[in-house]
């Protein structure tokens, strides 16, 4: 969807997310305020990280980019 991700940095998080480049990682109160009032004032960087935030999904976890991950689990069946 293109949606700029704010997240917490624990567990899976920190392998999906790579702070300021497909989204944000927010640890404290204040890291959550401030980078969601940069979000909010740049829609130019809003676009950026949605889109890369998109190719991240679509290149490391959709059905497509997991395929044949899922074909060798139905085979060794």
């Amino acid at each position: 969807m293109e949606i700029p991700t704010i997240m917490s940095p624990v567990g899976v998080n920190t392998e999906i997310i790579e702070d300021g480049k497909n989204g944000f990682l927010a640890d404290t109160e204040q890291e959550w305020l401030d980078k969601l009032l940069v979000l909010i004032e740049s829609k130019e960087l809003r676009e950026k990280l949605g889109k890369a935030g998109r190719k991240t999904v679509i290149e490391k976890y959709s059905v497509e980019a997991n395929k044949q991950k899922y074909l060798n689990v139905f085979n060794s069946i």
